[in-house]
């Protein structure tokens, strides 16, 4: 993966630009991975971009989106665990 930016994960352009984003991509937070995402429909949305690039913006897309999906499913998995079992919620950074 190419050097990152200051927020601690990849642009979108080094993620367009590595040879195996799906690696980058599955060590994205939630939030991180939706930033990604908004912008790169942004940019689809803008018709700015050539057919090629909107092509490979849509295999990144969905790449995101499968990410994006997991970690909501693990988020509802420890959420139906905890109401299930009665235990105290503890929050973890």
């Amino acid at each position: 993966m190419a050097k990152t930016n200051s927020k601690s994960f990849p642009t979108l352009a080094e993620l367009m630009a590595s040879s195996e984003p799906a690696t980058a991509i599955a060590t994205l937070r939630f939030e991180e991975g939706q930033a990604l995402l908004q912008e790169l429909v942004s940019r689809v949305e803008s018709g700015e971009i050539s057919l090629d690039r909107a092509v490979q913006s849509y295999e990144l897309g969905s790449l995101l989106l499968k990410h994006l999906r997991s970690l909501l499913n693990q988020a509802e998995e420890r959420v139906r665990v905890l109401r299930l079992d009665g235990s105290e919620v503890s929050v973890e950074g």
